[in-house]
Parts: structure tokens; C-alpha cells; sequence
């Protein structure tokens, strides 16, 4: 399409003739047979069929799918409500552990960093977050112990976890001590590293990329000792 990598306005229609199957990302939806564009920003493309738009996004709007990270806020009954940053808080379910069972329940308290996915994400009603994939394995998700969380833009994680950005190898490449990191969708990154200096040191360069190009990015790790 021609207007891959164009700014696009809120209400445009798109014309997609030439597409033989679609899958459309955040800031577009399909109206009849129209692709209509939902938020102003730049069109892009993410082979082979997918389509989405980059925009600037202030509140974080629950997508399915999506991996997040949040503060548990509170229990009700059987389910604990996690704050995401979206208008509702999500809920999760005690049995959306990996090995929970009414017997063997997880532990988890007020004030609690989860990472997790979302299963299901309607305006008209709460979130639904899981802590495991579809085989009931936790892999990268779960409670987050420990570490520091540190509060960013969506825009920020969105080009931290693109695949052309080399910040991330980058820290893999040249710590010479142990670090975690994960990166939720709705602007929330997990730090752990061996001491608190290092964390804040971390933080403060991921902080200093929101505005730098990827050829900025790998200078400023090359610059850094």
C-alpha cells in the first residue's frame, strides 16, 4: 500500500484492493467492507498481512493479546483486580497460575508486580488477565519479585521491543552482571539487576531513549562503559 510509513488521520478510509487477507492492529477497524482509521499517526506494515497504526498513545487501551504488566490493587472472592493503566483495572483469576489449584493457591499479596497476557479485552466491560500461555506454562509471566518498575510511555515500549531496535541486545551484550527485564505493552518495564545503583543506572538509559533514532541508541551503548 502506498501509504505504509504516511501519516493518516482519524477517519480516513483505507483502500486495501490488493490485500488477499488482513489482520488489522491498533488504530484501525473494519466498517462493512472500509478500513477505517480510528487514531491519527503513521501507518505501518508488519509482514506479511498485518497493519496497524504508530501513534502517541496517553492511556493505555487493553488489547487482546497483549502482554502487560501490573500492581495487584485488591482481591474480590476468588479474583484479584491489577492495576494496568487502563480506564478499569484487569482481573485475574487465582487459578490463572501456573500449578494453581483450590488447594494449592498462589501467593499473592496487595502490592504485587504481575506480568501477564490478556485474554480478553471489551470497552464494555473488565479485562481478563492470565498469568500462563495455552499450555499452562508461566514462561516469561507470573509474580515479579523483587526488581523496580519503572513507568514509561506506550511509544517507548512499542520501539524497545521492536526487533530493528538494538538496545536490548545491546544490555545483553555488555552487562557484565546479572539482569532481568520485561516489557509490558501498557508502558510498565520490570527491572531487576545484582544492586540498586545498577537498576537506576539501567532505568535512567532506557529512560534516555524516547526520543533518539536506533542509530542513536547504539552509539549512546557504544559511548557507555
Amino acid at each position: 500500500m502506498d501509504l505504509v510509513n504516511s501519516v493518516v488521520m482519524a477517519g480516513d478510509t483505507l483502500s486495501l484492493n490488493a490485500e488477499p487477507r488482513l489482520i488489522l492492529g491498533p488504530g484501525l477497524r473494519r466498517e462493512s467492507s472500509a478500513i477505517l482509521v480510528s487514531q491519527s499517526g503513521i501507518l505501518r506494515h508488519a509482514k506479511p498481512f498485518t497493519y496497524y497504526v504508530d501513534y502517541i498513545q496517553r492511556r493505555y487501551v487493553p488489547t487482546r493479546g497483549d502482554l502487560v504488566i501490573g500492581v495487584v490493587t485488591s482481591r474480590v472472592g476468588d479474583n484479584y483486580r491489577v492495576d494496568i493503566g487502563s480506564h478499569d483495572p484487569a482481573v485475574l483469576s487465582y487459578l490463572a497460575f501456573e500449578g494453581a489449584t483450590k488447594k494449592n493457591p498462589p501467593k499473592v499479596e496487595t502490592g504485587d508486580v504481575v506480568a501477564g497476557k490478556l485474554l480478553t479485552a471489551n470497552k464494555d466491560m473488565e479485562s481478563e488477565m492470565v498469568c500462563v500461555d495455552s499450555r499452562g506454562k508461566e514462561f516469561i509471566m507470573g509474580i515479579l519479585n523483587d526488581g523496580y518498575l519503572l513507568h514509561t510511555s506506550i511509544s517507548l515500549c512499542r520501539k524497545l521491543l521492536n526487533p530493528k531496535c538494538p538496545l536490548l541486545k545491546q544490555l545483553a551484550k555488555r552487562s557484565r552482571q546479572k539482569m532481568e527485564l520485561s516489557i509490558g505493552m501498557n508502558g510498565k518495564i520490570w527491572i531487576r539487576c545484582e544492586s540498586f545503583s545498577d537498576t537506576v543506572r539501567v532505568g535512567n538509559l532506557i529512560m534516555s531513549c524516547e526520543l533518539l533514532s536506533y542509530e542513536e541508541i547504539l552509539n549512546l551503548c557504544e559511548s557507555i562503559q
